[in-house]
């Protein structure tokens, strides 16, 4: 895992997962490969487990919004990686964002549930596609 998040640095990237039971908890098990690292979302009952918090202590900042766009171009110079879950962008943000990680020499991996009607081509920002059933948790979530 810590060899394929090296690849994808320094870049703005969505990951298409088909949700599963425990989306959320294999997302956040990713939090100790990270470093400076704002994770955005809309739930607020969706926290990580304590024990997981515990080894992020001060690298890892959450925060609860319906406006994660805003919240990025506030905190641009405060964090290298950014994670954002469940979140839809239109064209222009996706844009903005990617030019962002560019020229700024930041991380942005945007989480978001598979859709059947959403297609890849024509995109300037990379996607990939997750299967979180094949990713075991590191900490023994």
């Amino acid at each position: 895992m810590e060899d394929f998040l090296k690849q994808i640095s320094h870049g703005y990237v969505r990951f298409q997962y088909t949700p599963i039971e425990k989306s959320f908890d294999r997302i956040y098990s990713f939090l100790p490969y990270f470093d400076s690292t704002l994770v955005v979302h809309r739930k607020p009952g969706t926290v990580p487990p304590f024990k997981l918090l515990r080894m992020c202590r001060g690298r890892v900042k959450i925060v609860v919004t319906e406006e994660p766009f805003q919240v990025i171009v506030d905190h641009l110079g405060n964090f290298n990686m950014f994670i954002l879950l469940d979140f839809e962008f239109n064209d222009f943000e996706h844009e903005f964002l990617r030019q962002a990680c560019i020229a700024n020499r930041k991380s942005i991996f945007l989480f978001s549930g598979a859709q059947k009607d959403h297609t890849i081509e024509g995109q300037s920002y990379q996607t990939v596609k997750l299967d979180l059933d094949l990713f075991d948790s590191p900490v023994g979530l």
